[in-house]
């Protein structure tokens, strides 16, 4: 008899500990839903700012119309020569440029459209999570392109830029001097643009690693 009791007594006492983990899970997973939520959606907010486009737009123009003007005054005086390649070397990025922020916004679209169908869906916490998920991704996919060719077009032409401005005020180098002063210029204004960039670029990286991170744990 008290062989029984004290098998009763054991088998109350794991559904007791059974239930006490129960519930631990169900409070543990009702925090993580509930910061993840509040994680994202601080995160979304931040991606709809469009301040950073602005800034970044304005970078380009800051760069692109001077360094025009110089090209334009270089071929009025010295008709068309090997520094005018620079201008079909210009044309060239922002093709390229397009291409590349046309790409990952059509991405970022239809990413929002997928995410736009779990709206007022209730059923599929699990699903609309993940379309959250994938949609914020691909808006820190364009805030990183835009970044990263932001930072190589400063790279790439700024040189260029102090090249022909040094010329107009000294006047035109020889071949040699071009050549080196241009690879000089390439050598301080690359490392300046790239840690000037450095810091966003980053941020950008560790925000997209915690996201990954919450897909991992959300789908585990």
């Amino acid at each position: 008899m008290q062989k029984m009791d004290g098998l009763f007594r054991k088998e109350k006492y794991k559904e007791y500990v059974d239930m006490i983990k129960d519930v631990k899970n169900d409070v543990s997973t009702s925090m993580f839903d509930k910061r993840v939520k509040n994680q994202t959606d601080g995160i979304l907010e931040e991606l709809k700012d469009k301040s950073d486009v602005q800034y970044l737009n304005l970078a380009l123009i800051f760069l692109t119309v001077p360094l025009l003007i110089v090209l334009v005054s270089q071929y009025i005086e010295y008709g068309f020569t090997i520094r005018t390649v620079t201008l079909l070397l210009l044309l060239a990025f922002f093709f390229l440029y397009r291409s590349a922020m046309k790409s990952v916004t059509v991405e970022s679209v239809l990413k929002g459209r997928s995410l736009e169908k779990f709206a007022y869906d209730e059923h599929n916490e699990k699903e609309g999570m993940n379309a959250k998920l994938e949609y914020i991704l691909s808006g820190i996919a364009v805030k990183q392109s835009r970044l990263n060719l932001t930072k190589w077009y400063y790279t790439l032409f700024f040189p260029f830029l102090m090249i022909f401005v040094t010329e107009i005020i000294k006047g035109r180098f020889e071949a040699k001097w071009y050549i080196i002063g241009l690879v000089i210029a390439f050598l301080t204004g690359g490392y300046f643009w790239w840690k000037f960039f450095s810091y966003e670029i980053e941020d950008l990286a560790t925000t997209k690693d915690e996201i990954i991170d919450i897909q991992r744990r959300v789908n585990s």
